[in-house]
Order: structure tokens, then sequence, then C-alpha cells
């Protein structure tokens, strides 16, 4: 009777220390976390990890937009802003036109086609919507319009120079997800 005492007071003994050791590590977790938080909002600093919500555009739609002609290059663009990251998809296309206005009618026509409506137009740009894919924003215009910051990645700019020097007129198409 005594060893059985002796035992189950040993046993209690170990379960509180694994207790207590889980609280240890426990406390040591949450002060981590309170100390980096503290940190980078001194810093002013946002983690993308922490934040709420990623607005991307369905692989799907992408496909469907880069089949109204040759995907001559593709990137993509994250924004952050408000504990958001919003993907914009960039495509660079070639429809198989000359001049800029019959390259962009192609597109509108190609677009229309497939279900995309109009919510945009211009001479130099139209914007469009699909009932297919919710709040999913398209531009297509001049590859002129370009920002520079685009231009230095490698892909976009080997296209911008092919559009600058050949008879063929590319398009540019951004695809964003919104809100």
């Amino acid at each position: 009777m005594a060893v059985l005492n002796k035992t189950r007071r040993m046993d209690n003994m170990w379960a509180r220390l694994a207790l207590a050791g889980r609280r240890g590590n426990l406390r040591r977790g949450v002060h981590a976390l309170i100390a980096l938080w503290v940190l980078t909002s001194i810093a002013g600093c946002e983690l993308p990890w922490l934040s709420s919500l990623r607005l991307e555009v369905d692989a799907a739609a992408v496909r469907e937009v880069g089949a109204i002609g040759e995907i001559v290059a593709r990137t993509t663009e994250e924004l952050e802003y408000k504990k958001t990251i919003q993907v914009v998809d960039i495509l660079i296309v070639d429809v198989g036109k000359n001049t800029f206005p019959e390259a962009l009618d192609s597109a509108r026509d190609q677009l229309q086609r497939r279900g995309w409506t109009n919510a945009y137009n211009s001479q130099d740009l139209i914007r469009m919507t699909s009932p297919k894919w919710e709040k999913v924003s398209l531009t297509a215009m001049s590859l002129n319009m370009l920002e520079p910051f685009h231009i230095k990645k490698p892909e976009i700019a080997k296209a911008f120079k092919e559009n600058e020097a050949g008879p063929h007129v590319y398009l540019l198409i951004d695809l964003t997800k919104l809100e």
C-alpha cells in the first residue's frame, strides 16, 4: 500500500511537471508573438503572412483571356494595402493585328464572345467584367501605357522592345480581382 501511494505521488509529480513545462512553452510563445507585434508596430512594418485577405484572379480566367491571342509575356504584381494583398496578372498579348485600334477591337470582340461585357471604352483602353468571373476586372491597353517599373522585368522588357521594332502590335492586358 505504501509503495502504491508513493507511485501515485510520483505520477502526480511528473504530471504537474509536464503541465508546468507546457505552460512555460506556451507563455514563451505568447511573449515572442507579443514582442514581434510590438517591434513591427514600432517600425511601422506589416508582415505579409499576417495579412487577412489575398485577392487573386482564378487561373482559368487568366487562361481564358490569354486564349484571345498569343501570350508574348506574362508576369504578376503584388500590391499591398490595409492588410490586403492584391495580385495583378499582367499579360502581353499579340492578337495578330497591325494597328492598335484593330488590336483593341479584336480583343474586345473575342472577349465579348467569351461572355465579357464592356465596363468602359475609349480610344486608348477597354475595361471589361465577366459574370463568370465574379469581381474580376480586365483592362486592355497599349503597351506604351506600361508603367516604367514593369519594363525592368526581363520578360516584359523583351516584349516591349519587340513591340517597338516589329510590325505587330501587342496589347497590355491586366486582370485584377476586386474586393
